[in-house]
């Protein structure tokens, strides 16, 4: 057993090393995207409905005095999920690319959100 401690420790390193030397290749890289090299015309938005977070904290600050009365913790809010129908027939804009490929852009905004997060079902 113990002869074949410096033999995983030599695979360890080497594939330490080489994930290294993918990820500087790749960041030195010179290609340029395609969405660089032409113009499309904007994307259609669709805008979600405001988020109200002083209500959410106010929401979190009642669970928490609720859950600490019965001595448990409740799980942390990090989202509020809201659900949407977008989907490639009834939201966003499909355009032609010069090589003839398609591509389908949407811009999502979601007014007083910090953060975004998007679940393709």
């Amino acid at each position: 057993m113990s002869s074949l401690i410096p033999i995983l420790l030599l695979i360890v390193q080497v594939c330490l090393f080489a994930g290294s030397a993918v990820a500087q290749s790749q960041s030195f890289s010179q290609a340029t995207p395609l969405s660089n090299s032409i113009s499309l015309p904007p994307a259609q938005t669709r805008t979600l409905p405001a988020q109200d977070n002083r209500a959410f904290l106010q929401e979190d600050e009642a669970n928490y005095a609720l859950a600490r009365l019965d001595g448990t913790e409740p799980p942390a809010q990090i989202a509020r999920p809201q659900e949407v129908n977008f989907n490639l027939n009834n939201s966003g804009t499909w355009e032609t690319l010069p090589d003839g490929s398609r591509i389908w852009r949407l811009r999502i905004v979601s007014p007083n959100a910090t953060d975004t997060w998007l679940i393709y079902d």
